[in-house]
Formats: structure tokens, sequence, C-alpha cells
């Protein structure tokens, strides 16, 4: 999973508190509330939050200060990296859910330790079964009030689709697949749906009963997937356009995070759709276990230092402890950050900030060698003087 976590990676640490009985509880232990070394979990249904419970006190041994956590927010089934969110509002059953996080919290405050949670702003998974939000936009189109939650082009240049959602989903082209029997109508628990493959695609509401027209349901199901013209004319009327994943790649219509179509980018710029997307974060913030936060890719947003802004404001960072962990960003958010007083607080881990330790490192080696070669030249000048003074 490289793809999903390199690259230009911001850090916040921070102090908690709201009552006065906190914040002198706090302000007493500062420096454990500090991160200072890090401890990274990769959690997933095969190592659960009551898994890593179970080894803090090995952690701890280790002089561990943080646990520094892969994503908990829900994910697809059988997530093995966390990043494929499909609701951002609460903690992942498969990892243990909520019972589980306070077991694992009561365990690291016995062990004096904290946790750093990492926060996705970024994206979701382009599921149409599992992410509520997603099928909504899949079945209403741009209507639907989950619209504003994606970043969509509803009227792309290229005047392919029109007020729909291009989904690169088939392995075959679009005809065949059709012939095949790969695209049907299925029944289903909540109405009929579009079996495709392995997915379940929404119907758009009456759609249905727009081609049947009228005759017995479960009779024109079958006789609409019997006939490719009859199924074509019922996909026309959807808010998406399945298509052939090949060309298709270079005409798709919603922002992808990294050119990945199962992952799908989000407004984290408008308002509703960053406290929707930071319900659960602000929530564990708020407690005094949390001390830090890892933005996943802050730099892929549209505007990373009005994020950071709203980020200060719901988690009140100005009355916390901040700590700058590498200063080092990408030159046009570093502008900006320096500028604002960011500078002070958010800065890079990862393989950009190995980049930057590397970079340094060769220019402290050049920097000493070239002083060693100056200290040679004078040490061989002050001895060729001496001997001519002899």
């Amino acid at each position: 999973m490289p793809s999903l976590i390199d690259g230009y990676d911001y850090w916040v640490a921070c102090r908690n508190g709201t009552s006065d009985a906190k914040k002198q509880r706090v302000n007493a232990d500062r420096e454990r509330t500090v991160p200072t070394s890090t401890y990274r979990v990769q959690l997933s249904d095969r190592f659960t939050l009551d898994d890593l419970a179970a080894q803090v006190p090995y952690i701890a041994r280790l002089g561990i200060s943080h646990v520094y956590l892969s994503p908990i927010y829900t994910a697809r089934p059988g997530s093995p990296h966390g990043y494929d969110i499909v609701d951002y509002g609460c903690i992942n059953r498969e990892l243990g859910g909520q019972a589980a996080w306070r077991r694992l919290t009561d365990t690291l405050r016995a062990h004096q330790m904290g946790v750093v949670l990492d926060v996705v702003p970024n994206h979701m998974a382009a599921d149409p079964e599992r992410n509520v939000l997603w099928r909504q936009v899949l079945r209403d189109g741009p209507s639907s009030s989950a619209a504003r939650f994606f970043d969509i082009d509803w009227r792309p240049l290229t005047g392919l689709v029109r007020d729909r959602v291009l989904l690169p989903i088939l392995e075959e082209p679009y005809g065949q697949a059709l012939m095949k029997g790969v695209v049907q109508v299925e029944p289903g628990a909540h109405g009929h749906h579009i079996r495709c493959g392995s997915l379940n695609l929404p119907l758009a509401p009456s759609t249905l009963h727009a081609v049947i027209a009228g005759r017995p349901v479960n009779d024109a199901v079958e006789h609409i997937n019997r006939n490719p013209h009859l199924l074509h004319q019922l996909l026309e009327k959807q808010h998406y356009r399945v298509a052939y994943w090949r060309p298709a790649n270079d005409e798709i219509n919603y922002r992808r995070f990294f050119g990945i179509n199962e992952l799908v980018a989000i407004h984290a710029e408008d308002p509703e759709v960053f406290m929707r997307s930071h319900e659960l974060v602000r929530r564990l913030a708020a407690e005094d276990i949390v001390h830090g936060l890892r933005i996943d890719h802050v730099d892929g947003l549209l505007d990373p230092l009005g994020y950071l802004r709203q980020l200060d404001v719901i988690l009140e960072l100005p009355r916390r402890e901040v700590r700058k962990l590498l200063r080092h960003v990408q030159p046009a958010v570093r502008r900006d950050a320096a500028r604002n007083g960011f500078a002070e607080r958010h800065g890079v881990v990862g393989f950009a900030g190995a980049d930057v330790m590397h970079a340094r490192k060769a220019r402290d080696q050049s920097v000493i060698r070239g002083s060693a070669r100056r200290l040679d030249r004078g040490s061989r000048s002050r001895h060729r003087s001496r001997g001519r003074g002899c």
C-alpha cells in the first residue's frame, strides 16, 4: 500500500484538555503528552484494537511514548490498510469498535502512553454497496443531498456523460458485457438493482417501471435480462454510466486519489463536508489520550492551508501545546505556512521527510569535506611558510 501513504503527510501534535482539572493534570504531564517516539500500528481484522492492547506492555518497555494508529474509520470489509473508508462517523467494527477502543485507551493510560490518529481528509471508497453517500449519488445524481460530498464534474468537456457518473468497472467492452449477461437486473432486499459483476448498483426511482410498462415485474425483469437492447434502455436512465475500464480511464469524471478508480476524492474544503468527515476525529481528539494527528496527504487538497485552519478551529489547537516535527514542506505550502505561522505546528513525515533528511545529510557531508580540504590547504600553507622562515 505505499501508494496510499507516501508523500507529504502533515502532523499536528497537541496537548488536550477542556476542564480546569484536566488542564492542570495535562500541564503537570506536559512532556508525556507531546509525542516524542511513535510506534506505527497497522490495524485490520487480523490485528485489532484488542490485539494491540495486549502488546502495549511490550511497546511501553521499548520507551515508546505514543502508538500511531492506521485509520480506524469504518472501511471496506477486510481492508488491509483502512484507507478505503465507507463511513467517517464510527470506529470500524472489524477492529473491535468503540468497546475495543475503550479497552485500548484504558491500557495506554495505565502505561502513561498516548495515541496519534491517522486522519484521511482526501477520499472515500467508491463502493456502491457499503458507502451510503456514494450509493445515494449513483441513485439520485446531482440532485442528491450527498452530491456535494464528492468531487464530480457533472458537465465534462468531453460530453461523454452529462449529469452522470462514469464508472469504469467493466472488464470488457460495454456491448459485449450486455450480450454475455455480465450486467443484469436483480431483486434485492430493498428493491431491484443492477448486478454488474460482483458489484451491486442502485436503480434510480421509477426507472424500472418506466421500462417494463405495466407488465408483471418478475416477468419483465427476465425479459429485460434476455434483451440487451432493453437493458441498455434501462441503464441509459441511470445517473451513472458503466464502461469498459481501459478507455474509460481517460474519460472518468470524478476526481480520484492517485488515479485509483476505487478511491473517490471528497470536497474537504466544503464546510459541511469537512464537519461530517471529521465527526469521529473531533470526538476522539477531545479525549485526553489522543495527543496528535497525522494528516494524510494534505498537499492533495484544494486548499491545504485553509484545511489546517479549519482543523485548528474544530480542535481548538491555539489552546494546545503544538510541536513541530519536521519543517520542510512543499514550497508553495511552506511560503503560506511561514506567513501564517503554521510552519511552527505542521511538518512532513514519511518518504518526503526521509528525502529531506538524506539531502541534509549529503549537504552536511559536503560541508565537512569542504572544511577538511580548506583546513588541509591551510595546514600545508603554514608548513611551507614556516619552512621558508628557517
